[in-house]
């Protein structure tokens, strides 16, 4: 699979500026094109960037959004509407940081507001990952396709962790954080509601503990 994987993301890389953006979308797997999507839109902004016309790529971004706005409002297989539903999310929130790098005047690709966003680059056939100093390889992974959940800063902070927790051959969980905060969001839950719910997570937790504790105790005994 993940031979696989990387075969198709590689063959999608090149058919990218074969066709036009509206059908490439159409004709890949959801994970590739979202891959793929992210390595030119990586590429697309560091150009924006050195060639100073950042302001020029966030009109070209909205018009994106636009286009496949367009198409999910048309006729869709479910696997390519779930496919555009996902871009759309992604799309948005790459949207968003290069309006930011426009407000912060960005000039340079070594600016810590353009390094500390999570980048593709596809470098000898092989997808790379890269954000502030962590560098690691695509997984290649088989994802499936599937919805994605809005992007936060707070998303964008997991992320940087979760890197630079990479980096540090470590791991971590990153849907807790992500779910937790769209929930937040959504809920227009506060600080003291939010203690109260970690708190009540907590005591169920140990509830669940004493339980299994009990329940093993009891089976010894019989």
């Amino acid at each position: 699979m993940i031979t696989s994987m990387k075969e198709v993301i590689s063959r999608s890389v090149v058919a990218y500026g074969q066709a036009k953006r509206k059908d490439w979308v159409l004709q890949w797997p959801g994970q590739v094109v979202i891959c793929g999507d992210s390595i030119f839109w990586t590429a697309d902004v560091s150009d924006s960037i050195q060639n100073g016309t950042l302001s020029d790529y966030l009109t070209q971004s909205n018009k994106q959004i636009d286009e496949i706005v367009a198409l999910v409002r048309g006729r869709l297989d479910p696997g390519n509407r779930t496919t555009l539903g996902a871009l759309i999310v992604i799309a948005v929130h790459a949207r968003d940081v290069v309006e930011s790098l426009v407000n912060a005047d960005v000039s340079s690709v070594q600016d810590f507001n353009w390094i500390s966003q999570l980048r593709y680059y596809l470098e000898s056939g092989i997808v790379r990952v890269r954000m502030i100093t962590t560098d690691v390889r695509y997984g290649y992974e088989y994802l499936g396709n599937s919805a994605r959940l809005v992007i936060t800063p707070l998303t964008d902070r997991c992320y940087r962790t979760l890197m630079s927790a990479l980096k540090l051959h470590l791991g971590g969980a990153p849907g807790l954080s992500s779910t937790l905060d769209v929930f937040f969001v959504i809920c227009r839950v506060d600080f003291t509601q939010a203690g109260g719910f970690f708190q009540r997570a907590l005591l169920e937790q140990e509830r669940l503990r004493r339980a299994k504790t009990w329940l093993k105790q009891l089976r010894s005994n019989v």
